[in-house]
């Protein structure tokens, strides 16, 4: 990998000395899905490899550092003289069928063949063979390099009635590549599929950029200045997949199991915090369905939905919007059985109607758990409803549920057999990455964004992060920051130890924005506390978990203040706008938790009375959602029964006087725990 980087290297310097732009126009052509008897797709097909294909390509042409030298056009062949366009040169995604340009015109063909050589036939001639033949009949002064790989893995016996058509069409794929010397095409399998690509294209790219001479375009080529492609403490998103690296053996996983694998409608993705299940996900998996890796995933509608704070569900659209999402976050779940089986009716029937996949996307599924869960021996009415509508979601036709959750809340999804069983039948769990692609996470951002390691400090770094837990946040974070403090496009050792390297530079970090206060006082504290007792939560099961708080900046003392900003600007505490636009406050990752010493000893001295706490709103919400409406003696029988008795209460009001929480901050952070916690004396009069 390291080789690979500095050859990279080499092609990004020879590209950058060009004076002029370089325009390269590039052909993908592959086998035709093969097609099942109900006019559905099966899972003989090459779409993830070319979608890997489309992926390289469009990181090389959009986002890389030598973008602006390059002008992309990248076609992709579908049979006859069609072609839906990938890249036009202004560098903006085109859509729809136009005529096939001619082919002296491409510099480059990438063949990809598994299953057949093509679904229609021309002359009885198949459209790949047909492609091949006129490309070879063209002179060799015109005619573009062709890269040629054959998908080596068996295909299973076909005992459909359509088995004499397949095999005829599997046999003059045996037939056609007889003819060939064996020199002139990859023989692969899918997991190296990558590799063989990426190793083949930069090798013809370097000879292509040494020998092209007529081919470059009279505007002003520009070097700007590289940015940091790394992402510190957030996780990678859909649009930031043009970074994301060295989770494709992953991705395939994830990808085979939705085609072909034993999953009934719900795939779970389970990992340690810090494995990275949310990026791999939202940058590797989502960006293959919209480059088309499984068949017509590209026109998928991919919904989000999170729990938040105040107990209710909130849905967007990631991709493609639907109007599904309208129906989705006016679903109350907080209603009887009947009513709630009724709108659950409506929805999926609005679902089956539309006939189109919908992929329903619960990021960090332990919420449900953290934020609706009532006691250890109890269910809550909400968490119960909603999980129901994830079976019920993930039973239908174009319905798929994917889900990512820490591994230490799984036991949960036990409480409710229906879930329990299909995450058994589909689940996947994230593992930290070997040392090959901890070596690609590391030095491609990098590559691509022209920056380069001094002497062996990638070496350095890739051990130093095969040392440490939270691997991938940490690592990400030191990056980043190392990228931040660069001066120009070299990463120094020097730099990197004066960050504290990865497995110091949470620590090392948080005291450096802790500096400019005076930590030996007790304002300090108090403003400390201020803040992380907003964004700190214990669960019942004593795991320590982050919230999103409001940041209405106005309200909060000036120090605290202070204290905040201090944080955010070393991205370690977050700030964003919640679905109702209104501004807030989070830990950006829970490595935060487990790496930063004043942190963790912080929460290790408040747990019990966050736990507290945490026991109080729940026995507050069930009082208050059950309490009676209008009938004065009703309610003063059930207050009796449920609201706390005064021993019960003085631990609170202890924990309340040490945590320093205002009226306003308990109706924030803890609804209905206010009124509930009254004393008696005054609940009487």
């Amino acid at each position: 990998e390291l080789s690979k980087f500095f050859a990279n290297t080499n092609l990004i310097n020879k590209v950058k000395a060009l004076d002029e732009k370089l325009k390269i126009n590039i052909l993908i052509a592959g086998s035709s899905p093969h097609a099942r008897l109900d006019g559905a797709t099966g899972a003989l097909n090459v779409n993830n490899e070319i979608a890997q294909v489309k992926d390289y390509l469009v990181k090389l042409f959009k986002y890389s550092n030598i973008s602006q030298q390059l002008i992309g056009n990248v076609y992709e062949y579908h049979g006859g003289s069609s072609v839906p366009f990938i890249l036009e040169s202004n560098f903006e995604e085109g859509e729809g069928i136009g005529a096939l340009p001619d082919l002296s015109s491409f510099d480059l063909i990438v063949w990809i063949v598994w299953h057949n050589l093509g679904q229609y036939h021309l002359d009885n001639i198949s459209p790949l063979e047909q492609l091949y033949k006129e490309v070879i009949d063209l002179p060799e002064s015109k005619r573009p390099q062709i890269q040629i790989y054959r998908r080596g893995e068996p295909i299973l016996s076909d005992h459909s009635s359509k088995y004499a058509e397949n095999q005829s069409k599997y046999e003059a794929v045996d037939a056609f590549f007889k003819k060939l010397n064996k020199a002139r095409y990859v023989d692969y399998h899918p997991d190296f599929f990558e590799d063989h690509f990426e190793h083949n294209v930069n090798n013809w790219l370097q000879k292509f950029v040494a020998n092209q001479t007529n081919n470059t375009v009279a505007v002003e080529a520009s070097n700007p200045a590289p940015g940091n492609p790394y992402m510190g403490l957030k996780p990678y998103d859909l649009e930031d997949s043009a970074l994301f690296f060295g989770r494709n053996n992953e991705i395939d996983t994830l990808l085979n199991l939705l085609e072909t694998g034993t999953q009934r409608g719900l795939l779970a993705v389970i990992g340690a915090s810090g494995s990275g299940k949310s990026s791999l996900v939202k940058a590797g998996l989502f960006n293959r369905f919209q480059l088309n890796a499984i068949p017509n995933s590209a026109s998928w509608q991919i919904i989000e939905g999170r729990v938040q704070q105040n107990r209710s569900f909130y849905f967007t659209a990631l991709r493609n919007q639907s109007p599904l999402i309208e129906q989705l976050n006016q679903f109350d779940l907080n209603v009887s059985e009947d009513v709630f089986t009724v709108a659950l009716s409506k929805i999926l029937a609005e679902l089956e109607s539309r006939k189109e996949k919908i992929i329903l996307y619960l990021d960090q599924f332990e919420e449900v758990f953290s934020i609706l869960q009532d006691q250890k021996d109890q269910k809550d009415q909400k968490a119960v409803h909603f999980i129901q509508f994830l079976v019920a979601f993930a039973g239908t036709r174009y319905g798929q549920v994917i889900l990512t959750m820490r591994s230490e809340y799984f036991h949960h999804c036990l409480q409710f057999p229906a879930l329990a069983q299909l995450i058994d039948l589909g689940n996947f769990i994230a593992l930290p990455p070997d040392a090959e692609n901890l070596a690609k996470i590391i030095s491609r951002p990098a590559e691509f964004a022209g920056l380069t390691f001094e002497d062996d400090l990638m070496t350095i770094i890739q051990k130093d992060a095969g040392d440490a837990g939270d691997i991938l946040p940490l690592l990400s974070y030191a990056l980043k920051e190392l990228a931040d403090k660069s001066t120009g496009s070299l990463l120094t050792k020097k730099q990197y130890l004066s960050l504290g390297k990865i497995e110091g530079i949470i620590q090392q970090q948080a005291q450096e924005a802790l500096s400019e206060f005076d930590q030996t006082t007790q304002t300090f504290l108090d403003d400390f506390s201020f803040v992380f007792r907003k964004l700190v939560v214990i669960g019942n099961d004593g795991l320590v978990a982050k919230r999103v708080a409001l940041f209405e900046r106005e309200y909060w003392p000036l120090n605290a203040l202070k204290l905040a900003d201090a944080l955010i600007a070393k991205k370690l505490l977050i700030s964003d706008l919640n679905a109702d636009q209104k501004p807030t406050l989070s830990i950006t990752h829970e490595a935060l938790f487990r790496n930063w010493a004043y942190l963790k000893e912080w929460i290790e001295e408040y747990k019990a009375y966050l736990s507290l706490m945490t026991q109080v709103e729940q026995d507050a919400k069930k009082w208050a959602e059950s309490r009676p409406e209008y009938d004065e003696r009703a309610k003063l029988e059930h207050d009796l029964k449920h609201i706390w008795k005064h021993e019960r209460l003085v631990p609170v009001y202890e924990a309340l006087n040490i945590l320093g929480h205002s009226n306003e901050e308990l109706d924030e952070l803890y609804p209905n725990t206010r009124e509930f916690i009254r004393p008696e004396s005054d609940r009487l009069v």
